[in-house]
């Protein structure tokens, strides 16, 4: 039998799951599985012989219990199944984070916490962002941003308030519109010690933003964020924080008044 068809077999089935799943978790004699698993006897033998004859299961005196490749391969199916749940539910808006250069392992996805816009909320990324970073006690914070969110200003200047060393990448549209939006609200932030400001010729595809050991990314479609993703495990920030570089290298500083630096 090929991978796919054994792959097939076992997901054609959620009896030969539970089943697979009950014998890694205590051998048992098939009366006692049957009712464990809520499966009819006339099933249960069945899948019991096609689990034994894979070598997924065995027999020893009247007791069936998962082999060490049956439990390989429960654990491959689970690691699968929850792949592609994470995959689905993150579909909307993936393909945003991997055009600004971010790609995330099934891993990472796991570990961070997503907030995604929805029909009856669609602020709820951006509220979810203001929030946690009002709330991480940090000294440092380094963001990138495709927008202009006066809500985004609010918890960036909370920061600046604070003595949080700050650097913001912005688009040339974005440093241009806060220039005009936030006149002197903005000219008083450029005059903080604890703020500098760069520039990127081009408007990024995503949101970064790192505040110690704790980092966030943004996906946006058409200048709406779709989802804040924010986690605090190692690879997560790791990866985070060397995008926000690679940007950074790129953008150009910007003086007192707003102005670009050649």
């Amino acid at each position: 039998m090929s991978a796919d068809d054994a792959i097939r077999f076992l997901a054609s089935s959620p009896n030969r799951v539970t089943l697979l799943s009950a014998l890694d978790t205590e051998p048992g004699p098939p009366a006692a599985l049957a009712e464990r698993c809520s499966i009819a006897r006339s099933s249960l033998h069945r899948n019991l012989s096609a689990l034994c004859e894979r070598g997924w299961a065995r027999k020893c005196n009247g007791q069936y219990r998962s082999t060490a490749a049956g439990e390989m391969v429960l654990d491959a199916y689970r690691d699968l199944a929850e792949t592609v749940s994470q995959a689905e539910a993150a579909a909307p808006f993936l393909d945003a984070l991997v055009a600004g250069g971010l790609t995330l392992t099934p891993e990472e996805l796991a570990t961070a916490t997503v907030t995604r816009a929805t029909e009856g909320n669609p602020y709820a990324p951006v509220h979810r962002y203001a929030e946690r970073v009002g709330a991480i006690d940090s000294t440092e914070f380094r963001g990138l941003t495709p927008i202009v969110s006066p809500v985004f200003n609010e918890a960036h200047a909370a920061l600046l308030e604070r003595g949080v060393d700050s650097e913001v990448i912005l688009g040339a549209d974005a440093l241009s519109a806060s220039k005009t939006a936030y006149g002197d609200r903005f000219a008083e932030a450029m005059r903080t010690d604890a703020l500098s400001v760069r520039v990127l010729d081009e408007s990024p595809p995503l949101g970064l933003s790192v505040l110690d050991d704790t980092a966030f990314a943004g996906a946006y479609e058409d200048e709406r964020l779709l989802a804040c993703l924010e986690s605090d495990s190692p690879g997560f920030v790791e990866r985070v924080s060397a995008l926000y570089e690679e940007y950074s290298e790129r953008a150009y500083p910007v003086d007192a008044e707003g102005v670009p630096l050649p």
